[in-house]
């Protein structure tokens, strides 16, 4: 599709629509798209439709909606009328959202048009956006990922975190999750879109990341070695961070 289409429905309301209001990853805006349409959902001086789907006629840029979503209404054969409302925004397959925009609000479509020159309505908006797809990223697959490679530097990680509690908010997943994001600043590497995610350099991160746990975990295990018993203490010395450490049979604290 063209950057901005003009769409007509069966009752004459002209729509613009364009890529950085489509979410769908064959657009390649799926970032900026979806920043851009929650920041028109958080809008309270616009009026949003908010529709189960559409159908369009490519030929003739024809546009039909289908019933407001949980109206329980069927499908009308000239499609709904929303001419009255600013945006409408429409739910399609596998979490697509597409949003139109009612020619008649002359300062929204101008705000749209100028997507050309800087594709984000709001930097605060796709800030949020960013940190929630980094997170997610996060626990869908990035933290194993980054202990499973930071092991071949490192041998005993993915073996020593494989026993851990690696749950949302445990003091590892913390202590992980603050080894990434000093990790990419140290490299200057962050996230970039790709599709309906994120990817980032894995490769680049883990050898610093790993040596930022061992660090981290090495300050873990000294805060809790006075309260371990002497057979205890024998056994941290085999934890990751810990191998290097001296104590004597009366239990000093590590180097």
């Amino acid at each position: 599709m063209s950057n901005f289409e003009i769409w007509t429905d069966d009752y004459g309301n002209e729509w613009l629509r364009c890529c950085w209001l489509n979410t769908s990853p064959y657009a390649g805006n799926t970032l900026f798209a979806t920043a851009n349409i929650e920041y028109l959902e958080s809008r309270r001086d616009i009026s949003i439709m908010e529709t189960g789907g559409l159908s369009e006629s490519a030929f003739g840029k024809g546009v039909k909606f289908s019933c407001p979503i949980g109206s329980g209404r069927g499908a009308a054969v000239r499609g709904e009328n929303f001419g009255e409302y600013d945006v409408v925004i429409a739910s399609l397959s596998f979490g697509v959202k597409r949003a139109y925009i009612n020619l008649q609000n002359a300062s929204l479509c101008e705000a749209v048009y100028a997507l050309e020159s800087y594709p984000v309505f709001d930097d605060e908006k796709l800030s949020e956006v960013e940190d929630r797809w980094e997170y997610e990223m996060w626990n869908d697959w990035l933290m194993e990922g980054l202990i499973a490679n930071a092991s071949r530097f490192f041998p005993n990680l993915e073996r020593f975190f494989n026993r851990q509690d690696l749950s949302t908010g445990s003091d590892m997943e913390e202590l992980l999750w603050n080894a990434y994001r000093q990790a990419c600043d140290n490299t200057a590497t962050r996230p970039e879109p790709e599709g309906s995610g994120l990817w980032i350099d894995v490769e680049r991160l883990c050898k610093p990341f790993g040596a930022l746990v061992l660090d981290a975990l090495r300050s873990y295990h000294k805060k809790r070695w006075y309260i371990k018993t002497l057979a205890m203490r024998n056994r941290m010395c085999f934890l990751p961070g810990m191998e290097d450490m001296a104590f004597t049979m009366h239990g000093n604290i590590p180097r």
